[in-house]
């Protein structure tokens, strides 16, 4: 169960941290809370992190860029580059530590195919919604209103009234659907590929402790390296 949560919470955090690359190009007000939002959660994970270690020197030596990406600028520095500068820089941090299990879970399944698909499919659809649709007035609604609808939130701010609104709205739910499914299948298959191998180390170590006596230095030492890896 930790797992899952912990797994849920790089995956959350990587997609937040990515909307806050966009609120460093963007003068947006939610964009602007989810990058303050993103700030606060990445201070609390280095400091928990650091207060958790048993080598807080060694730590710091290790994550210098994480300290160096926590730093406030924005109350330091007024020039408008810097702070995006280390706005990104904060960003890129937390985008590499979490990359690899994001990237092992987009993998799976054809999710990264599919999402690309989706993404193409929304910015290409919202053009014809901004151009037929009389409600909506800018390609920013259009693009909007395609977003909720594929992610079968519906807001009910924007409605079609048209034909090709609501057959377009139809495709991108029916999208949607797909990709949520995709999404799904290839988080459960994480976790239950994850499981097996686990279980498979654990039996093995089990079994090299249980003939101890005729395992060699070179054996024993390669025993805690793997002791420490699977305890990670």
């Amino acid at each position: 169960m930790k797992s899952k949560l912990i797994l849920y919470y790089e995956f959350i955090l990587f997609v937040l941290t990515l909307l806050a690359i966009t609120a460093i190009f963007i003068n947006d007000p939610l964009l602007k809370t989810i990058d303050i939002i993103v700030y606060a959660i990445f201070v609390t994970d280095v400091t928990v992190r650091l207060l958790l270690s048993k080598n807080k020197i060694k730590f710091i030596q290790n994550n210098i860029w994480d300290f160096i990406a926590i730093i406030p600028f924005d109350s330091i520095f007024k020039v408008a580059r810097l702070i995006r500068l280390f706005k990104l820089l904060r960003c890129l941090s937390i985008l590499k530590r979490y990359t690899p299990t994001v990237l092992n879970i987009l993998n799976q399944h054809g999710l990264m195919n599919a999402l690309v698909f989706i993404t193409v499919t929304i910015t290409s659809l919202s053009v014809p919604v901004y151009l037929v649709e009389p409600n909506i007035k800018t390609y920013g609604d259009a693009l909007w209103w395609a977003v909720v609808t594929t992610t079968t939130v519906g807001y009910g701010d924007l409605s079609p009234s048209t034909i090709v609104g609501r057959v377009i709205g139809f495709i991108l739910m029916i999208s949607g659907i797909g990709v949520i499914g995709l999404l799904t299948s290839s988080l459960a298959s994480h976790f239950i590929r994850k499981k097996p191998q686990s279980n498979n180390t654990i039996e093995f170590l089990k079994e090299e402790i249980n003939r101890i006596e005729d395992l060699s230095n070179n054996d024993i030492e390669r025993i805690c390296l793997m002791l420490k890896t699977f305890k990670k």
